[in-house]
């Protein structure tokens, strides 16, 4: 198998957004609110907006190695997601993280199946306390888990909107 992944985080649109729920009722929305382009790197500012809990603004860049995460703008930014796989499991090393990954030609995410899907697992949460992320192409992140926490959360994909489209799930 040989994937890339540039689908799986569609954040090229400043009017993409998306919305989860877990079973407690609490919802995430995940927004982009900014786009930069500079030598051949796209920046993504991103808005995580977890009711009653936290709104932070990150930064993702895109450039031919992969998907990178980083607290601000300028500052260092860890791998998030490769720019290609070769294999239908693997792993990868994500600044002083390391991540495994799982390919899935489908799979079922709260009642809903999905093509192409991609399971992270980081050894420690790389994004707002997540360690578990679950990517769908031409979707994003369908999934969201956290399991060291006070209890295990976990956020499922309600709906979004790329490229203008709407999509409920």
């Amino acid at each position: 198998i040989s994937r890339t992944l540039t689908g799986y985080f569609p954040f090229q649109d400043n009017s993409n957004a998306w919305w989860y729920s877990e079973s407690g009722g609490n919802t995430v929305r995940i927004l982009v609110t900014d786009t930069i382009s500079d030598d051949g790197i796209v920046y993504f500012r991103v808005s995580f907006r977890e009711n009653r809990v936290d709104t932070t603004d990150d930064w993702f860049k895109q450039s031919a190695g992969g998907i990178y995460f980083g607290e601000a703008l300028a500052g260092e930014y860890d791998l998030f997601l490769p720019a290609t796989i070769d294999s239908i499991s693997g792993g990868f090393t994500s600044g002083a993280n390391n991540a495994a990954y799982a390919y899935h030609d489908s799979l079922t995410v709260n009642y809903f199946m999905h093509r192409h899907v991609l399971c992270l697992k980081y050894t420690a949460p790389l994004i707002h306390g997540f360690d578990e992320i679950t990517l769908a192409d031409s979707i994003g992140i369908v999934e969201l888990i956290d399991h060291h926490g006070r209890w295990p959360i976990s956020y499922h994909i309600d709906s979004c909107r790329i490229s203008g489209t709407m999509s409920e799930f």
